[in-house]
């Protein structure tokens, strides 16, 4: 009688934490064409049943080998057998078995884009499609696992798509059917969409986009992802070529000039061309000379004007004149400023200068010169000065005075002499000064004083004067009411009593008030300091108040009132 046998394997399986996020436990699998695939880790119980579907399985025991049964392991990855050998019918019968222990083997590929590598960094310029395959030797594949950016890991099912600028992580990783799970693997790149952005900067000569021949262009590019490959320029309608280094313009012509520049990056984003237009100024100014003025000869030794003065100017064509420099004698050079003469010098002077353009053309190797005999210049005015005789108060720009005060007006020069003062007073009609003057009323008066010496070099000053003949206003004041009134002298006056203090004040409109004085019924005069008091009862007073200001000016007023107990 033959048995049927069946062989059933009960697997139990164990929790594993992978590398990977999710949880992939670890079985037993029959594919389409019956063969048993199980974990090379599980461990194996056999039953056997008389029953196709293994209702009476019973679980089988080893007499020789009960330690190494219950469960069994397998030795390896590999297939195994379980064999029985059938006299009977003289053949073997094999059960495979087959025991997984390797993982899936998975890569990615990206879309045919073209890309750059920059150290461990990808970058791609396009749009990037990432598909994910999986081989398994054995059990076949389960499924692969993908993970964007850190999110949870999903079921691989079909390429996705990275259309964004930025950088983008990708883990995945592949099961068996039997939960071997393969490593994560990580793959990493970014999205580069922007173009990089070149900047010029002017080195050397330049003023308001004019340049010389000695100026240099120097191009920056940046870029933020991939990094800048090339950055071309060029001149004019010239060649683009790559740039170096700073675009050296020595050799260009002179006139109107474009710069056209622009850089690509690592994975082809391509910059719009920008755009820098100068002039280029080649050409060095042009200097001229005037001298101007007339001479004096006084005690035997001539003086040219202050008018005689050394002029330079200078023309040219396009940047303007930044610097005059000019050199007496053959001395050190020195900027031009101003109009000049050359004092203490005798004889022929030899002037000799150069301009300089705003961006440094300049003509000083074929420095311009022209001989003037000049013996001694004079180029400068008398000095004016001016002088209060009598009362005077200065106050700001304004001098207060009083009608006996006199301007005195004086002058002096050192070289050709002074030889007059005129003065006008309030835009009158100016006049020789012939001696000190004074104001016959009170005003406001603005004297305009010049004084010329023998070559006609002319200064001018001015004085702004105030009159002020007029003295302070005083006032008085009691510490306490009057108790009353009595006729005195035939005047109606006002009583106090004896402990009454006075106060004085006084008040100046122009130049203020300087001091005060008082005396009492025709007693000593006393400086005014602190209040009136001690007044004793029963007796009338009168009080003298003498006020002076800055200028004495003076005013004069008086109190009069009685004091009772």
């Amino acid at each position: 009688m033959k048995y049927f046998f069946f062989i059933t394997l009960l697997i139990i399986g164990n929790t594993l934490f992978a590398q990977s996020p999710l949880n992939h436990p670890k079985s037993i699998f029959q594919d389409s064409t019956g063969r048993i695939f199980m974990h090379e880790s599980l461990p194996a119980y056999f039953f056997i049943s008389t029953n196709p579907d293994g209702k009476d399985a019973m679980q089988m025991q080893s007499e020789s080998e009960p330690e190494h049964a219950n469960p069994m392991y397998f030795d390896g990855h590999g297939k195994h057998y379980f064999r029985h050998s059938d006299n009977i019918e003289h053949v073997d019968i094999k059960f495979e078995i087959y025991a997984d222990g390797k993982a899936p083997v998975s890569k990615a590929s990206l879309s045919e884009v073209a890309g750059y590598t920059k150290g461990d960094d990808q970058y791609f310029g396009q749009k990037v499609e990432v598909s994910l395959a999986a081989t398994d030797e054995m059990s076949g594949l389960e499924g692969i696992y993908i993970s964007v950016d850190g999110g949870t890991f999903t079921r691989y099912s079909q390429p996705v798509t990275m259309d964004k600028e930025r950088a983008y992580q990708v883990k995945y990783y592949a099961v068996d059917q039997v939960g071997n799970v393969e490593e994560v693997k990580d793959l990493s790149f970014s999205l580069d969409q922007s173009a990089p952005t070149t900047s010029y900067k002017v080195e050397g000569d330049l003023y308001n986009n004019i340049v010389s021949q000695r100026t240099k262009i120097a191009l920056t590019s940046t870029d933020n992802l991939s990094g800048v490959k090339t950055t071309t320029w060029h001149l004019d309608d010239n060649p683009a070529r790559a740039y170096t280094g700073p675009i050296s313009l020595a050799g260009v012509a002179q006139g109107k000039h474009t710069l056209r520049f622009s850089s690509t990056d690592q994975v082809g984003n391509s910059e719009n061309e920008k755009v820098y237009d100068f002039f280029l100024d080649n050409t060095a100014p042009i200097v001229t000379e005037d001298v101007i003025g007339d001479r004096y000869e006084v005690n035997g030794k001539e003086y040219a004007s202050g008018r005689t003065k050394v002029r330079l100017s200078a023309i040219d064509n396009k940047a303007g004149i930044d610097a005059i420099f000019y050199s007496v004698n053959d001395g050190e050079f020195q900027p031009y400023t101003e109009s000049f003469y050359v004092p203490d010098l005798k004889g022929p002077v030899s002037i000799k200068a150069y301009a300089v353009d705003r961006v440094n053309n300049s003509n000083r190797r074929a420095n311009q010169g022209r001989n003037l005999r000049l013996t001694y210049i004079d180029l400068s005015g008398p000095k004016l000065a001016h002088k209060i005789e009598g009362p005077s108060f200065q106050k700001r720009d304004t001098t207060f005075v009083s009608t006996a005060s006199k301007v005195q007006l004086k002058g002096s020069d050192a070289e050709s002499g002074l030889a007059e003062i005129r003065y006008a007073v309030n835009n009158n009609s100016p006049e020789a000064f012939e001696g000190p003057f004074t104001f016959e009323a009170e005003g406001s008066y603005n004297v305009r004083y010049e004084g010329f010496d023998h070559v006609n070099n002319r200064n001018v000053d001015s004085l702004y004067v105030k009159v002020d003949n007029t003295g302070p206003v005083t006032f008085t004041r009691f510490s306490v009411s009057p108790i009353g009134t009595k006729t005195w002298k035939s005047n109606q006056v006002n009583v106090y009593t004896n402990y009454v203090v006075l106060f004085l004040s006084a008040t100046d409109e122009l130049v203020g008030y300087e001091k005060m004085y008082y005396k009492i019924n025709g007693g000593t005069e006393k400086l005014y300091g602190s209040p009136i008091s001690d007044f004793e009862g029963g007796v009338d007073y009168t009080i003298d108040i003498r006020a002076v200001d800055k200028l004495g000016n003076e005013s004069r007023s008086a109190v009069t009132f009685s004091t009772v107990d």
